[in-house]
């Protein structure tokens, strides 16, 4: 009302983009929402000609924890697989689907997912920071290398995995399942996507189970349910050490890491 110059030029970075990239006028960018806080990215969804869209922004400190090649990597193997409520059990049998499709593609990328390798990444960001504060965390961080010498003891193929298989990540259009952000992955084992979910999902013991169930559509074999529960407790290991050197950047996700620590020693347990 008081600038006729925002009618064509918000003067947004973001909005500029879009611009240029869909060769429309600023104008022609509509229907602005802002969708759910990602941890990693912040997003908002507009539409352009009655067509929506998601615009993905990188959070605070992303360049140092996402390697943009290689999710571009994901993106293009994935293409043909097409697929780019946790407590949902029709929904459930979709992702679990989902996964299944993914793990079993055969499709393979130059680079993996390495559970050691990524700790010690963080944990070097996170110490830059001073941002570790677990009293108990060198105890723990030994508990966390057992665990890894038991993996690498285990023989396991590894397989194109998401990595971040959580249900945020997850978009359903009827019987159509959508798997998104990529960021994270990479060649692994997959039964840590299984692990994962979930951990983010808050899983008790007893839903674990039924997930797993759902996944090998029969029960986990012992050696399978042990790969599963150390997964449980390295993933919630260093979704921990991620949220610490979050935090040291101004970020704030409550009591997330608190709870993702809980995880790695409660598994811990559970593996022993």
């Amino acid at each position: 009302l008081f600038d006729p110059s925002y009618l064509t030029k918000s003067h947004n970075k973001w909005l500029e983009l879009i611009s240029d990239i869909f060769k429309k006028d600023e104008s022609c960018i509509t229907d602005l929402k802002p969708l759910k806080f990602g941890m990693t990215n912040k997003s908002f969804s507009f539409k352009i000609e009655n067509k929506k869209y998601i615009f993905r922004i990188p959070g605070e400190g992303t360049q140092d924890l996402i390697n943009r090649k290689q999710e571009y990597e994901v993106y293009k193997v994935i293409a043909p697989l097409k697929l780019s409520d946790p407590h949902n059990n029709d929904d459930l049998k979709l992702w679990m689907h989902a996964a299944r499709t993914l793990h079993n593609s055969g499709i393979k990328v130059p680079h993996v997912f390495n559970f050691r390798e990524r700790i010690a990444y963080y944990e070097s960001l996170a110490d830059k920071k001073n941002g570790i504060l677990y009293h108990d965390y060198k105890e723990v961080r030994v508990h966390m290398e057992e665990l890894l010498d038991l993996l690498d003891s285990v023989k396991k193929d590894l397989k194109l995995t998401h990595i971040d298989l959580i249900p945020d990540n997850l978009i359903i259009n009827g019987k159509d399942i959508h798997l998104v952000d990529w960021e994270y992955a990479g060649m692994c084992d997959p039964l840590a996507d299984i692990a994962m979910f979930a951990v983010y999902s808050y899983y008790d013991n007893s839903e674990l189970e039924a997930l797993m169930k759902l996944y090998f559509e029969r029960n986990a074999a012992e050696e399978e349910r042990i790969r599963i529960y150390s997964y449980m407790a390295l993933s919630g290991f260093l979704w921990a050490i991620w949220t610490c050197y979050k935090e040291a950047l101004g970020m704030n996700f409550g009591e997330y890491g608190l709870k993702m620590y809980r995880f790695a020693k409660d598994y811990y347990r559970r593996v022993q």
